[in-house]
């Protein structure tokens, strides 16, 4: 399982960050993390630069999250709300909205700020933001205040509760296709089937989900936009096939989209 980590400060020595190299410590070992640090190369959203190909760091973005199986949010606290870099990679990233990579994908919101409130106002913006693209937002929070005394020389958490917190968090996030698995292992012994055919899907969570909404489909579609998007490539169709073959022990064949008739 992999969990994407992004930080909503640019700052070289961010509060956010430390908290994200904090929660990255408490993963299970089998877990791997990995933190996106392109966000100041995010240019402001433009409808008439929305366009194939987009630009760098936007695509770069959208498979990081792609390929993640959850995603982690840190973000501080800017006038009360999120800072704009933020919501403006968040903007790029819902469109087109039926393709987004961040549908349907478990995410987690933790923040830190040196006030005493920890950014609870831009946690609660940003799960709203979140919530309206699609994610799936986990009901789990980690609200650091008073930061700049909460991280020693080396970056860790120094308050043994918020660090509990903290891991609650990844806890959560870690758990999360373990979870969709196991319902889904129990659901093809229940029904006896042998295998899934699964036409594509922008994660392994995602695939999953759409198997356990309706288990005996044999094929899955994601929606048009999908399938002209980056995601779709051999590296990453043989990627999802070997987790989904790990996660739910059964053969996973990679089945074409089958040509719409002619109208």
């Amino acid at each position: 399982m992999k969990i994407l980590g992004i930080s909503g400060s640019l700052r070289a020595d961010s509060h956010n960050t430390k908290l994200l190299r904090a929660a990255a410590e408490l993963l299970p070992r089998e877990v791997e993390f990995e933190q996106w640090t392109d966000l100041k190369a995010v240019p402001p959203y433009d409808e008439d630069d929305d366009v194939q190909p987009g630009p760098a760091a936007v695509t770069e973005l959208k498979a990081a999250i792609a390929e993640a199986d959850a995603v982690l949010f840190a973000t501080p606290e800017y006038n009360a709300s999120i800072p704009g870099v933020l919501k403006n990679a968040l903007d790029w990233v819902s469109r087109p909205p039926k393709s987004s990579p961040l549908r349907n994908k478990p995410v987690a919101v933790v923040g830190a700020s040196t006030g005493a409130f920890g950014a609870v106002w831009s946690q609660a913006e940003l799960r709203k933001v979140l919530a309206t693209i699609g994610a799936r937002v986990l009901d789990v929070d980690v609200a650091v205040g008073h930061a700049d005394t909460q991280f020693d020389d080396d970056g860790h958490l120094v308050d043994d509760q918020l660090r509990e917190q903290l891991g609650e968090v990844v806890a959560a996030a870690s758990r999360t296709n373990t979870f969709l698995a196991a319902r889904y292992r129990r659901l093809v012994k229940h029904r006896g089937k042998g295998r899934a055919i699964v036409a594509v899907g922008n994660s392994v969570l995602t695939i999953v989900w759409h198997l356990l909404a309706d288990p005996e489909a044999r094929y899955h579609d994601l929606g048009p936009d999908f399938y002209e998007s980056r995601i779709n490539q051999q590296r990453h169709q043989r990627h999802l096939i070997h987790q989904l073959e790990r996660l739910t022990g059964h053969k996973v064949i990679l089945q074409p989209r089958p040509e719409q008739p002619a109208a």
